[in-house]
């Protein structure tokens, strides 16, 4: 099933109508437009690029002035069959391709992305090239990898001049391995830590403030390691990292969250109880288990409750031991005295 590009006429008044009303033109490439350069919002990538596959053994790249970057790449004879595609991998949202629009070229240019078959293309045109043509586009695709296959479904001829892609975008080096990325939240700063990859030069750190992008590259490093100190507590980031090499970028990792927070302060009491003997102990314990042994003793005065009162001493535990309490009976006690304090801790 083919995946209809649709355009709201509606939309396109009102472009026109925003351009008048401002005195300026609002610059909107149509299929068969020449298209000398890329739109703002975008950048444009040769077909000489390195991360770009021909395959099927008929592809020759051709030079001259009117190609963009001087070369195009073009199958001399008409197609002995499908099998002669090009192939790449970009990050983005948005592709166009570049060809030239020629009488006798095809109209049945499939673009086929992340597995599915957009609208057959038509390169066909006049006994006049028009080189730089703008042969397909798509926009608004889910921000991330996105794996392209482009062929003819017939034996007629048509050639790849440059693809546009985002202008925060890249073509994909799948030469090289993703790396696994962990993060942990800090106070006001974020540690990041990822695996290995065999043959990255460096990594980027990318970073957003939405789910799933889009993403800015934040720091590159050559270390599996790297604290975000740019960030503000309470706040959540994401964050994705690229091995890069000679050969460009690969794909990115998974994607990682953390938000940064400010220690929180655990009120705490020096807890001292006197004894009828004369004994005295003191503890040092959360407020929360000082509210708890008040508790336990206001309930016993009371009449209801177990005589005893556990005080885990955690903290207070001294020796090789896997906990140790002390149990407090009610009748013996005559005073405790409660001294609170704010330590800053986690």
């Amino acid at each position: 099933m083919f995946k209809e590009i649709k355009v709201t006429l509606g939309f396109i008044a009102l472009l026109i109508l925003v351009s008048s009303f401002f005195g300026s033109s609002v610059s909107a490439a149509t299929v068969g437009q020449q298209l000398s350069v890329a739109e703002p919002g975008w950048q444009r990538i040769d077909d000489t690029d390195k991360k770009i596959s021909y395959n099927g053994g008929q592809w020759i790249e051709d030079t001259g002035a009117n190609f963009f970057g001087n070369t195009l790449h073009f199958i001399p004879t008409n197609p002995t069959n499908s099998s002669q595609t090009v192939t790449f991998a970009f990050y983005g949202t948005q592709l166009r391709i570049i060809g030239t629009m020629y009488q006798d070229y095809t109209t049945k240019l499939i673009v086929t992305i992340d597995g599915v078959d957009y609208s057959p293309a038509n390169s066909s045109g006049t006994a006049t090239p028009i080189n730089k043509a703008l042969v397909f586009g798509v926009e608004n695709l889910k921000s991330g990898k996105h794996t392209v296959q482009i062929k003819s479904t017939d034996t007629k001829r048509w050639v790849l001049d440059a693809i546009d892609i985002d202008q925060t975008g890249y073509l994909i080096n799948q030469g090289i391995a993703s790396p696994t990325l962990n993060v942990q939240a800090e106070d006001a700063k974020v540690d990041l830590n990822w695996t290995s990859v065999t043959n990255a030069d460096t990594y980027n750190v990318k970073r957003s403030l939405t789910s799933g992008g889009p993403f800015e590259t934040i720091a590159t490093v050559i270390s599996t390691t790297y604290t975000d100190v740019n960030v503000t507590n309470g706040t959540t980031y994401y964050y994705e990292i690229t091995a890069v090499n000679e050969n460009g970028e690969g794909a990115p990792s998974n994607q990682a969250s953390a938000t940064p927070q400010a220690p929180i302060a655990i009120e705490r009491a020096i807890f001292k109880i006197t004894f009828n003997t004369g004994l005295e102990k003191e503890y040092d314990l959360s407020m929360t288990d000082v509210n708890a042994f008040i508790k336990w003793y206001e309930e016993k005065a009371a009449g209801t409750g177990p005589i005893m009162f556990a005080i885990n001493k955690l903290q207070n535990n001294i020796g090789q031991f896997n906990s140790r309490k002390d149990y407090i009976i009610f009748d013996k006690i005559i005073t405790f005295e409660v001294n609170e304090y704010t330590p800053v801790t986690k």
